[in-house]
């Protein structure tokens, strides 16, 4: 996982830098107001697409702001799974 520019070189490492960025937060919901998927090839698709997150917190304060979205999908055995992953914050238009 590369999360800001830091590399994290294993799977234990980029877990406990997912939880701690997630300390305090009792949900998240993502709305997807657009959604495209190129299919790569037979055993692999792209999904982009964008959105609105709303972020609760556990003493109950919400907040939302939009998003960005792309996945790599690759087919493993009779599964898709995610190969790549990436959400963001998209620029102001």
């Amino acid at each position: 996982m590369i999360q800001d520019g830091r590399l994290f070189p294993t799977r234990a490492e980029a877990l406990e830098v997912v939880e701690q960025g997630f300390q305090g937060v009792a949900s998240v919901e993502r709305i997807y107001e657009s959604e495209d998927v190129t299919a790569i090839s037979e055993e692999a698709a792209l999904l982009t697409g964008r959105g609105t997150s709303t972020v609760t917190l556990e003493d109950g304060r919400s907040f939302e702001g939009p998003f960005a979205v792309s996945l790599v999908f690759v087919l493993r055995g009779d599964r898709w799974k995610v190969l790549h992953g990436h959400y963001s914050a998209p620029n102001p238009r």
